[in-house]
């Protein structure tokens, strides 16, 4: 898609679905139905259309980061929030936990060969 079509079409709505089911912003509840796609690098000042760009908003989340206060910060292609400073002065990255539970503010990191030889069945 690109630059091409500033919505996301039924396929990157449903990528979308498929990774944040729901709300994407800090710990919201609101399931996928009730969201939006949004892009974390506004397709205004050239932001594509893709899934590493995109993110799931409830209409209240999503006019919250409209404000500009709010960053999204997409790491390995999954949203992360880095608040204002009034919400939190070290700015520490958040995740939503309602729906994803085992995350650290940290990249994650490759797995090594060791690794990944011992996760294998």
């Amino acid at each position: 898609m690109g630059r091409a079509r500033k919505f996301f079409g039924p396929g990157l709505g449903r990528a979308l679905i498929a990774r944040d089911k729901g709300c994407s912003f800090t710990d919201c509840t609101i399931p996928a139905m009730w969201c939006e796609a949004h892009h974390s690098d506004p397709w205004s000042v050239s932001g594509r259309t893709r899934i590493s760009n995109g993110v799931l908003l409830c209409g209240h989340h999503h006019d919250l980061v409209e404000q500009g206060n709010w960053t999204i910060d997409m790491r390995r292609g999954i949203p992360w929030f880095i608040p204002p400073p009034y919400v939190d002065p070290e700015r520490k990255p958040r995740r939503n936990r309602y729906r994803h539970v085992a995350v650290t503010t940290e990249h994650p990191s490759p797995a090594t060969p060791a690794e990944q030889s011992a996760n294998e069945p």
